[in-house]
């Protein structure tokens, strides 16, 4: 499944995070969300 609804993917054992084609991040949930949280707020 593919999503930018960040609630939703929560509650996956393990995510990948892509960005521009390439993976940024696989692990859990928890931690890629969190990684691309923190990603975000700096690019902010």
């Amino acid at each position: 499944m593919a999503s930018h609804q960040l609630n939703l993917l929560e509650e996956f054992d393990e995510i990948i995070w892509l960005e521009a084609g390439q993976i940024k991040h696989l692990g859990s949930a928890k931690e890629t969300l969190y990684l691309y949280r923190k990603s975000v707020m700096h690019e902010r």
